[in-house]
């Protein structure tokens, strides 16, 4: 756009001198070729673009000019991530990637391109014809596992949401059943106050309290630190700290991984 626009400027430039100074004869011959060669080079320059093999630019904008907007992936395995500039119907031809017959301009508008069969969840999809435009134009001939193909080859549709629903159904009953239970209890009286005191009394003595102490200590708070403190003996912290180790090596593994 900015070589049209330089190009379209340098025109004006030209005739606006042209009809200032208003040459005659030999002159205005002479200006009149010089103006045929300026706006006859931007026009070869412009279908010199649509021909060419080019990198992905930085700019996704400047990618093709609007006489052939479309960018498709060149067959060549030895040029990674070079593109050719074509039209809609030149998609996989001119040395393009063969299936890459799709002309896309709807998910990327400023950067329209040459895409393959997407139909969901599909094992074996056909793009059409370079240049097809019927409904055909993509067709799944094969769905995976655990979909089912529907709609003339159009979409492939899971045959396992029943498994799910009654996954959820079993649980939501599970839930009701488990709300009652507890509803039930809390509401039965108490019939053995003696056994209910032992009974608490028995698990304030097996907890692990601050002093050690049976049931003359207090509980560790909740946000004790069992990487430092030895809340059941150097043991049971030496525990965690390997935990914490292992839940550190992890993340950095996945962080390495991410960035490669």
């Amino acid at each position: 756009m900015r070589l049209c626009f330089t190009h379209c400027t340098l025109h004006a430039l030209v005739w606006h001198c042209a009809l200032a100074v208003r040459p005659s004869g030999r002159e205005a011959e002479l200006l009149e070729r010089q103006v045929e060669r300026i706006t006859g080079s931007s026009q070869v320059s412009r279908a010199s673009k649509c021909e060419e093999d080019a990198q992905a630019p930085s700019d996704p904008k400047e990618a093709c000019p609007s006489e052939c907007p479309f960018a498709a992936e060149l067959a060549d395995p030895t040029k990674y991530c070079h593109f050719k500039c074509v039209k809609a119907e030149e998609c996989g031809t001119k040395g393009t990637i063969s299936n890459q017959t799709i002309p896309e301009k709807e998910k990327v508008k400023e950067n329209p391109y040459c895409r393959y069969c997407e139909v969901e969840a599909c094992a074996d999809c056909t793009a059409g014809r370079p240049g097809e435009k019927s409904e055909s134009v993509e067709t799944c001939k094969k769905c995976m596992p655990g979909y089912t193909l529907k709609g003339e080859g159009k979409e492939c549709v899971t045959h396992g949401d029943w498994v799910f629903l009654a996954l959820a159904a079993v649980a939501a009953v599970g839930a009701l059943f488990g709300l009652a239970w507890f509803v039930t209890l809390q509401s039965k009286p108490t019939v053995n106050p003696e056994g209910l005191q032992y009974g608490m009394y028995s698990q304030l003595r097996m907890m692990v309290t601050q002093d050690h102490h049976g049931d003359e200590g207090q509980p560790y708070p909740f946000n004790t630190n069992l990487l430092s403190v030895h809340v059941a003996g150097p043991g049971g912290t030496a525990l965690f700290r390997f935990q914490a180790a292992a839940i550190l090596w992890a993340v950095l593994v996945l962080r390495f991984l991410c960035e490669l």
